[in-house]
């Protein structure tokens, strides 16, 4: 079991403890996942809406942005699909966050051979809290905000609902203060939920008591750790990125110094399918990346490729194959900068947790684990005293057999 202190100093393991093979490629996967289901839902949306399909795939490829949505004029049914990939991608996004969450748990508590599957399975028995709690929050902030609007149409009826009115403004008044902590709730839920179903195993209704509870017994500490995780966050995704960059920049090098020319089309062809934050806004905020733009890398030994498309097809292979590099490798730094977020809530609800219940998580053991002790101490309780003495009964012989 990894040494804890049980206060901050305790969150800055966090980039370390994300940087793991097993923990990227779970992240990975589950991002690669919900990217695909969203371009599923995405496309379709626009095609039950008579779109030019072709002509959108040629302009955003797999990053179809939610301003597309909101500019073009799809049909209800588009809206609908549009959401529910939308929907589908965050809930694999989470769920995958919840593996994560398990697996550094179980490192936390000494258990460093927990694998990627085991985490899966652990993930498809506890889903449910996963989902549903940030689901219930919101439902229960819907319920809060309709009880006020019932109440201004009663409030249109004459004489009777003036009086409801004036009668209903304190009671009002209260519903909109647990409104505002059922939001702050509903926030924090986006932050701790994987960690405290991954830490605990705990139901939809025992989340939730949690989110409540953290954020009432430890709100200070929460906002702080937070403040500092976001620092960390942002540190360790430009770091990070800053190598993954400096490494693309080797292989540019690498394989322009014998291929030429026809290498640098190639990869600006490449560099087209990405999606435009990773092109534009993004590097733009954080320097690194810009070293990995088409101009930035070309310039150290050649100049920017200006090459017509379509290219020649063994470039268009060449370029297709480079563009899938390309995505992986955002999608391994967009798996390193939401595990070490992932890694550090698991911190933080662990250090909270001890803080709030003078609780430590990296003491229990796994919830399925303990349960599968008691149910074997039970049998054995309730196994027949005859059984057990059965050897005990049997007549001896000697050596000889006699």
């Amino acid at each position: 079991m990894i040494e804890f202190r049980f206060n901050f100093i305790d969150i800055f393991r966090a980039p370390r403890l994300a940087l793991s093979a097993k923990k990227i490629w779970t992240q990975f996967r589950a991002l690669a996942l919900g990217l695909i289901l969203y371009n599923l839902f995405a496309y379709a949306a626009f095609a039950v809406s008579g779109a030019d399909v072709y002509r959108l795939w040629s302009t955003y490829y797999l990053f179809p942005p939610v301003a597309v949505a909101l500019a073009y004029p799809l049909t209800l049914a588009g809206y609908l699909l549009w959401a529910a990939g939308t929907i589908a991608f965050f809930v694999v996004a989470f769920l995958g966050m919840t593996a994560v969450a398990k697996i550094t748990i179980e490192q936390l508590r000494g258990n460093d051979f927990l694998s990627r599957k085991e985490a899966g399975q652990y993930v498809r028995r506890h889903w449910r809290p996963v989902v549903f709690t940030p689901l219930a929050l919101l439902a229960s902030l819907a319920l809060l905000f309709g009880s006020g609007l019932l109440v201004g149409l009663i409030g249109k009826i004459p004489w009777v609902g003036d009086v409801a009115a004036g009668l209903s403004f304190v009671p009002l008044f209260l519903g909109g203060l647990l409104f505002l902590f059922l939001a702050l709730v509903f926030a924090v839920s986006f932050w701790l939920t994987p960690a405290i179903v991954a830490s605990t195993g705990d139901d939809t209704f025992e989340t939730s008591f949690e989110l409540f509870s953290t954020l009432s017994g430890q709100p200070w500490r929460l906002i702080l750790y937070q403040f500092l995780l976001r620092v960390l966050t942002f540190s360790g995704a430009a770091v990070f990125a800053a190598f993954a960059a400096a490494a693309v920049k080797l292989v540019y090098i690498a394989l322009y110094l014998p291929m030429g020319y026809k290498f640098a089309v190639a990869f600006e062809a490449a560099w087209r399918v990405m999606p435009s934050f990773y092109r534009g806004a993004y590097p733009g905020l954080c320097p690194p990346l810009v070293w990995v733009s088409e101009s930035g890398v070309a310039a150290w030994l050649a100049p920017a490729a200006g090459g017509t498309l379509p290219l020649p097809w063994p470039q268009a292979i060449a370029a297709t194959l480079l563009s899938l590099g390309l995505l992986v490798i955002l999608g391994i730094v967009a798996a390193y900068s939401l595990n070490v977020n992932t890694v550090g809530q698991t911190i933080i609800y662990t250090i909270l947790r001890k803080r709030k219940d003078d609780e430590s998580l990296l003491e229990m053991y796994d919830d399925e684990l303990e349960q599968a002790m008691i149910t074997l101490e039970r049998e054995r309780q309730a196994a027949p005293p005859a059984a057990e003495g059965a050897a005990e009964a049997e007549p001896e012989t000697d050596e000889g057999g006699n």
